[in-house]
C-alpha cells in the first residue's frame, strides 16, 4: 500500500487507517461532549474597594450545570501572602457530594482592565473539583498591590473592581 508518497506494510496500513478512524470518532465525541457542556460567565463587582475591610469578598452564587459556584476574592492576599491580590473560583456544592465525586471543569478568570476593556491579568484551566476539601481553583498571586493601585492599568476605576469567572462544565 501507498500512503502519503511512502509504502507501508498492511500492518501499518492498518494501524495508520484505525488511528485516523479513532481521530475522527474523537473528534466527534468531543464535539458530543462540548453539546453537554454549559458555559456560565459572571462578574463580581467589588464597589468602595480600598475601603473594604473584609479579610475575603464574595460574590452572589452563580449556577452553571446545575451547580453552585461563586467567586472568592482576597483583598490583601490569602494565607500569608501579603502584597498581592488573590481570587479563586469556588464550587459550592463540595461538601454536598460522595467523597470521590468529581466535576470537571474549565475555569477562566479575568482580572478586568476597565480603562481599555481589555483582561490583561487573565487565566484559564482545566481543573476537577471533587466530594472533598479540594473546593476552588485561581490564584494566590493574581496581581501585585502595586500594579492593581496603579491608575494606568485600569484594574481600580472609580475604586471598583471587576472580576470576570468563566466555568465551563458538563451537565449530569
Amino acid at each position: 500500500f501507498c500512503f502519503a508518497g511512502s509504502f507501508l506494510s498492511t500492518q501499518q496500513f492498518r494501524h495508520t487507517v484505525f488511528s485516523l478512524l479513532l481521530y475522527l470518532e474523537l473528534g466527534k465525541l468531543s464535539r458530543a461532549v462540548m453539546k453537554m457542556m454549559e458555559t456560565k460567565e459572571f462578574t463580581l463587582k467589588v464597589e468602595n474597594f480600598s475601603k473594604r475591610k473584609e479579610t475575603e469578598i464574595y460574590s452572589d452564587i452563580f449556577l452553571a450545570a446545575g451547580y453552585r459556584w461563586r467567586i472568592m476574592v482576597y483583598p490583601k492576599g490569602k494565607r500569608g501572602i501579603p502584597g498581592f491580590l488573590a481570587a479563586y473560583v469556588q464550587f459550592v456544592d463540595w461538601n454536598t457530594k460522595p467523597w470521590g465525586w468529581t466535576v470537571p471543569a474549565i475555569i477562566n478568570l479575568t482580572l478586568v482592565d476597565q480603562l481599555n476593556g481589555t483582561s490583561s491579568v487573565r487565566d484559564c484551566s482545566a481543573t476537577n473539583f471533587h466530594g472533598n476539601s479540594d473546593n476552588s481553583w485561581g490564584f494566590n498571586y493574581l496581581v501585585s498591590q502595586t500594579d492593581l493601585h496603579d491608575p494606568q492599568k485600569g484594574f481600580l476605576v472609580d475604586d471598583t473592581l471587576l472580576i470576570e469567572a468563566v466555568v465551563s462544565t458538563v451537565k449530569y
